[in-house]
């Protein structure tokens, strides 16, 4: 895994999913967790076709009323 993290050339969220590795090494999920899915939110692109907004909000929609939130 640490290999693959070297080829992530944005220094800071290289640096961040590093701390994540760690954190996942030392059994600290929630960092692992939030600092994932801030990196993948940071990559995101600001132009979605139509089926990428629908998946997204049926997923975030399902995932809310299955946790009961």
């Amino acid at each position: 895994m640490p290999a693959k993290l070297d080829r992530i050339k944005d220094d800071a969220l290289r640096d961040s999913l590093a701390t994540a590795h760690v954190s996942l090494k030392s059994g600290n999920f929630p960092d692992v967790v939030h600092r994932s899915s801030d990196a993948y939110v940071e990559m995101l692109r600001e132009t979605f076709s139509f089926s990428e907004a629908i998946t997204y909000f049926e997923f975030a929609v399902d995932s809310l009323v299955r946790e009961g939130v």
